[in-house]
C-alpha cells in the first residue's frame, strides 16, 4: 500500500494545527496579579477582620518559564500561577503547609514541587517567593 507524501505532509500539519489550538496564551490579571479564572478558593482572597495576609509573589527565571505553577493549600489546589504573578489570601491564624509544583502539560512533566510548612500569627504579612532552577522548584518566606 502506498500513500503519497502529500497526504502524510497534510496530515502532520492538521495534527500540528489541532494541537497548537490547544495551547491558547494564557493572560494575567490586572498589574501582575493572577487571573480571577485560576483562583480556585475565591473566599481566600478577600480580607476580613481577623484574617492574616499571606502574599505569594512568583519570580521569572530562564527555566520553566512558560510553565504554569499550580499552588495548593494544605493539599488543596489555590490557583494556578504564571511568571511575574502575585496574589494574596487572608487566612486564620494557624499553621498551614503550602506546595508548588509545575502544571503538567503537553510540552512538561510534573515537577514534585516543593512544601513549606508557615505558622502564621495574628500580626502581620506574610510573603512567600516562588522561583525555579534547573532542578527543581523553591517556596520560601522572605522578608
Amino acid at each position: 500500500m502506498h500513500i503519497p507524501i502529500g497526504a502524510v505532509i497534510l496530515s502532520v500539519a492538521l495534527f500540528g494545527a489541532a494541537l497548537s489550538g490547544c495551547s491558547t496564551p494564557i493572560a494575567s490579571g490586572p498589574n501582575g496579579t493572577v487571573a480571577e479564572s485560576r483562583i480556585y478558593i475565591k473566599d481566600m482572597t478577600r480580607p476580613a477582620p481577623g484574617l492574616v495576609e499571606v502574599q505569594f509573589v512568583r519570580g521569572e527565571t530562564l527555566l520553566r518559564n512558560a510553565t504554569q505553577m499550580d499552588v495548593s493549600i494544605n493539599d488543596v489546589l489555590l490557583a494556578t500561577m504564571l511568571p511575574k504573578e502575585h496574589f494574596s489570601i487572608w487566612v486564620k491564624p494557624n499553621t498551614y503547609r503550602f506546595n508548588v509544583k509545575t502544571y503538567i502539560t503537553l510540552a512538561n512533566t510534573a515537577d514534585n514541587g516543593n512544601e513549606l510548612e508557615l505558622q502564621v500569627k495574628d500580626r502581620g504579612i506574610y510573603h512567600l517567593q516562588i522561583s525555579s532552577g534547573l532542578q527543581n522548584l523553591t517556596l520560601k518566606q522572605v522578608d
